[in-house]
């Protein structure tokens, strides 16, 4: 890896406060200067201000290069487990971490009733502490360790931002988005604005790209039926041990997701494997995500680099 992105891992690792996402933002900035790349930031209105940082020309590329940069709350012990291709697992998973939240705020509601020995303390108990929760959850305290989630897409386009030809530049836009981690908010404000110009083109999302030895791309419904879809896969042949599965069935929930019926899209992630549930990806969320594997990061950016060349 390149001495600016090991600095990123080592200075950056947490960016969830404004100021720790503007101290990020500039540093990048420096760095496109460095490289010779245009950049423009985008900011968004509102109580919760995206500031998305486009890098190349949206107007030229051909392929639009994807990783959000904004770090999540911790979920303590708990991760956000995700199975992309058991979508039975992954939506009971889900249903059963609602529950349990809901579930505690019961529970400390009947505490505070039996404190003050009235049931309107009950439900204002019960309310505060649901908010609380959920608050924690989108808002709340900062997760210690974000290699996987998301410095690992972050590092993918860094690394490709300094790796890709000069003269290949003008066919891709690399796009570092705000907000994933509050309702892929960055993303949206993207589509928002520039919906037009990325119509019918690629966009390639890099999200938990680094803990894990199977690759998989999530496919979108356009991108399995394109032309396109050879030259991608050709592009990241690999004789590594990593396994490389291209696929347009399952579920990956990431800023990809606004773009799903305007362009090709392609999902990636990094996944693990059991006999029991399939792929997964865990750790996430929780002060275990510690892992960020440098060849991951080779295999995506030199893919996206023989990709590039071919378009």
């Amino acid at each position: 890896m390149h001495d600016f992105t090991k600095m990123i891992i080592q200075k950056y690792e947490i960016r969830k406060s404004n100021k720790q996402k503007k101290a990020f933002i500039d540093e990048v900035v420096q760095y496109c200067e460095q490289l010779g790349y245009t950049y423009q930031i985008q900011e968004t209105k509102g109580l919760l201000k995206s500031h998305n940082l486009i890098v190349g020309d949206v107007k030229k590329a051909k392929v639009y290069c994807t990783a959000h940069y904004d770090t999540c709350a911790t979920m303590g012990f708990l991760p956000n487990f995700i199975t992309p291709l058991n979508q039975f697992v992954y939506y009971s998973y889900q249903f059963a971490l609602s529950f349990g939240m809901i579930a505690l705020a019961m529970i400390l509601g009947r505490v505070l009733e039996n404190v003050t020995g009235g049931i309107i303390s009950y439900f204002l108990g019960y309310t505060v502490f649901l908010f609380g929760i959920f608050y924690q959850l989108m808002m709340g305290y900062r997760n210690p360790k974000n290699y996987n989630d998301n410095t690992s897409g972050v590092v993918t386009l860094l690394e490709l931002m300094a790796k890709v030809d000069v003269e290949d530049r003008d066919k891709i836009c690399f796009i570092f988005f705000d907000n994933e981690e509050k309702g892929l908010l960055g993303s949206g404000a993207f589509r928002k604005r520039y919906a037009s110009k990325v119509v019918d083109k690629l966009l390639v999302n890099f999200d938990c790209v680094g803990d894990g030895d199977t690759l998989f791309m999530k496919y979108n419904r356009s991108m399995s039926q394109s032309k396109n879809k050879s030259t991608f896969e050709t592009a990241f042949v690999t004789d590594s041990e990593k396994e490389m599965l291209f696929s347009d069935k399952g579920v990956y929930p990431s800023d990809q997701k606004h773009f799903d019926k305007i362009c090709d899209t392609v999902a990636v992630a990094a996944l693990k494997k059991s006999k029991v549930v399939g792929l997964y990806m865990d750790r996430i969320h929780t002060p275990k995500d510690t892992i960020l594997d440098e060849k991951n990061v080779e295999i995506l950016v030199m893919g996206m680099i023989n990709y590039i060349k071919e378009i």
